[in-house]
């Protein structure tokens, strides 16, 4: 139960940091990924997707966090919602090509997914 507390609310912290950046500072994030921004709509739907995406995932891992009976749940979308991103972003690197930054970040998506799936599997099975 204590690692997987400590998993979510790490996915907590680490949600709220990443949707904040996206939400004020898109311009300066993306630059990372050479996502390019040329109008408002960009901008806004920048932040609506990314900035959007990761509070909610915030919110949600959070609402777990409130009851133990929902740990499982938290930790199983984490793993669904981080490995979804790492399995594209692995079909991206094979369709369009390598770059360090992007099998880097397919690296720890896969880390992050493999570690919220053993905390799950250390939880209690419930009946």
């Amino acid at each position: 139960m204590r690692l997987a507390r400590i998993y979510l609310w790490a996915g907590v912290v680490s949600s709220v940091v990443f949707g904040g950046a996206y939400l004020v500072a898109p311009e300066f994030v993306t630059r990372f990924s050479g996502i390019e921004h040329t109008s408002a709509a960009g901008l806004t739907d920048l932040r609506a997707t990314y900035a959007g995406f990761q509070l909610g995932m915030a919110a949600l891992l959070g609402w777990c966090l409130r009851d133990p009976a929902r740990y499982a749940a938290g930790l199983v979308a984490f793993a669904c919602v981080v490995g979804g991103l790492g399995l594209v972003r692995l079909l991206g690197l094979i369709v369009d090509g390598p770059s360090p930054e992007m099998v880097i970040a397919t690296v720890i998506e896969f880390a992050i997914t493999g570690l919220a799936l053993f905390a799950r599997a250390r939880l209690p099975r419930v009946a």
